[in-house]
């Protein structure tokens, strides 16, 4: 599916813990990152209850409120697809979903 612009979405969950996840994408542009497509993944807890940590390149940091992965090239969001697919269903599998 060619997208002419950029889409995005935004969900936001409450339970014991709150935030949101958003992701914005041009989708597929026909190649590597050279040719623009990207998708950008936003986890936000600012001003909520959700205990977030991040390690980039083997700096820790704790009580992160936003982390943002951003996949450039048609195959590395092809990749991101199927690595969230991955943990979703090993993830709700062990959690009884």
């Amino acid at each position: 599916m060619w997208i002419k612009d950029e889409i995005g979405d935004r969900y936001e969950y409450e339970s014991a813990c709150c935030g949101s996840v958003q992701f914005r994408t041009n989708g597929p542009q026909g190649g590597d990152s050279g040719h623009g497509g990207y998708l950008e993944i936003t986890f936000d807890t600012e001003n909520c209850s959700t205990s977030l940590e991040a390690n980039v390149n083997g700096q820790a940091y704790d009580n992160v409120e936003t982390v943002t992965l951003k996949f450039r090239g048609d195959c590395e969001m092809k990749a991101a697809l199927e690595c969230l697919e991955f943990l979703s269903s090993k993830l709700r599998a062990i959690s009884g979903d």
